[in-house]
């Protein structure tokens, strides 16, 4: 059995995985302002960091 692989398709699932990837950093920041905005919020109550 072999597995026959086209630029083409490598090319296409490349570019998707760059999309989902810029799409999860995007996610990722949003929920880093959250936090350090529920952070200023509360003041670090209690936070030990």
């Amino acid at each position: 059995m072999s597995i026959n692989y086209q630029f083409g398709d490598v090319d296409a699932h490349g570019a998707l995985v760059r999309a989902q990837a810029a799409s999860l950093e995007a996610e990722h920041q949003s929920i880093i302002r959250d936090v350090l905005a529920a952070g200023d919020f509360w003041g670090g109550a209690g936070s030990t960091a």
